[in-house]
Parts: C-alpha cells; structure tokens; sequence
C-alpha cells in the first residue's frame, strides 16, 4: 500500500472510494483483483457523495473519484452525481473537458449513470429560474427529457423507453 497517498486523502465511509481534496485533482485506490472500474466525477458542490460506497464494496470493483477525462473515458462505468448547484456545476464540467468524455463514452455505448442533478445534467435542457437564475441552459442531451426547476421540489419516477428498452 501506498501510504503516503493514503495520508494524503480524507478519509470515506467505504475503504475502497477515495476522495480527493479540492488540490488533488485525481486519487486512485486500486488493487490488482479489480475486474470493474467505476469513475465518480467530482464536482466542486456535489451532493449523494455516498451512492457509490456500496459499488466499492463489491469484490473487484474499484472506485475513482476523478476529474480526470481519460478515466473517465476508460472506465467501465462513469457516476455523474448529485449536485447542490446543477447548472453552475454543469458549466464547470463542460470547461473541463468532462463533457466531451460522457459524450465519447455515449457514442460508443458505454454505461453513464446520473444520479439526481448527474441524471439533470444528462437531460436536453435545465430551465432554472430558482436555484441559479441563469433561465433556459443546455444540459449535455444524452438522455431525451428536459429539466424546469420549481420553487417546490417534485419527486417523481420517470418513465419511457431508452434504446428500445421500457425504463420504469
């Protein structure tokens, strides 16, 4: 093990995820047995920080939390999540480069899970009058809905088809 870069990285709730401080642009903790590599994008106001803990405690599966495109790229899944400021950390995203690798990974078929304002993102457009003020933004059209945020939150379970599949 490499405990230097362990010392330098705050410790989770799971072994296996790491998350790197706001200078560390990417930490990786893997192990040789790894069969799976998910890659967690780090946005800078993230939320639903701890979706991914039960994936890193599977056996042979490893976690990177990145800001890295090129593992995002690689990966064997990318996790966009939740984020406390969706259309500001959207633009962040998109000035890092992150865009066009969820982008390259969706042409080629690759598996990209949003969760919460990662899924938002995912969608045609975010109109957002309440938490940012910015109006109507284009989101990154990887998945055919489009976002409005209210002044009360609406949870719902969306619903549809998705490459001939019936998504419930």
């Amino acid at each position: 093990r490499n405990r230097a870069k362990e010392a330098a990285t705050p410790p989770t709730a799971c072994p296996n995820v790491s998350e790197p401080s706001r200078t560390m642009p990417t930490t990786i903790r893997s192990s040789a047995r790894a069969e799976v590599t998910i890659s967690r994008i780090r946005l800078p106001r993230v939320s639903n920080l701890t979706d991914v803990d039960a994936l890193a405690a599977e056996p042979g599966v490893d976690v990177r939390v990145t800001v890295d495109p090129a593992l995002v790229t690689n990966a064997d899944l990318v996790v966009l999540p939740g984020s406390r400021s969706t259309v500001a950390d959207l633009a962040w995203l998109c000035s890092q480069g992150l865009d066009r690798a969820l982008l390259d990974r969706a042409a080629r078929g690759a598996a990209v899970l949003g969760i919460c304002g990662g899924y938002q993102m995912l969608g045609s457009t975010i109109r957002d009058e309440i938490e940012s003020g910015r109006g109507l933004s284009q989101g990154l059209s990887l998945l055919p809905v489009s976002v409005a945020f209210g002044s009360e939150k609406k949870l719902g379970r969306p619903c549809g088809m998705w490459r001939d599949h019936r998504v419930q």
